[in-house]
């Protein structure tokens, strides 16, 4: 979701989940991730754009023993965004193309990174 501010510049909205579950001994490990992210896409050329952005993280850790004991924690946080695109017009509307992107979350215990690619769809 989002619009353009000029032929250069378009803001817009995104949101990002990252979720992990691992068996580590006795020990089933979960952990969660969330963005939600403002964004920003520059066009350098016709097609090529740098993105940057900032908003919201969450971060949700559970851990199950073998005992049964559970032990959980979850945290509110900052995320920044960069990355880069190129996509390509099909009709007046519809652009498909690919992206990479790097996102950190800041929290008051540690930090997460991630990094991401795809395949884009959108309309404008």
């Amino acid at each position: 979701m989002g619009g353009g501010l000029s032929d250069n510049f378009v803001l817009g909205a995104e949101a990002n989940w990252w979720a992990r579950s691992v068996r580590l001994n006795d020990a089933q490990l979960e952990h969660n991730h969330l963005s939600f992210l403002a964004l920003g896409n520059f066009f350098l050329v016709e097609g090529l754009y740098l993105e940057g952005g900032g908003g919201f993280a969450y971060g949700a850790y559970d851990t199950v023993r073998g005992n049964g004991d559970t032990t959980e924690y979850a945290e509110m946080g900052l995320a920044l965004k960069g990355g880069a695109g190129f996509e390509y017009f099909v009709n007046g509307q519809i652009a498909i193309g690919a992206r990479v992107g790097y996102v950190r979350h800041f929290y008051s215990n540690g930090d997460f990174d991630t990094v991401a690619g795809g395949i884009t769809l959108r309309w404008y």
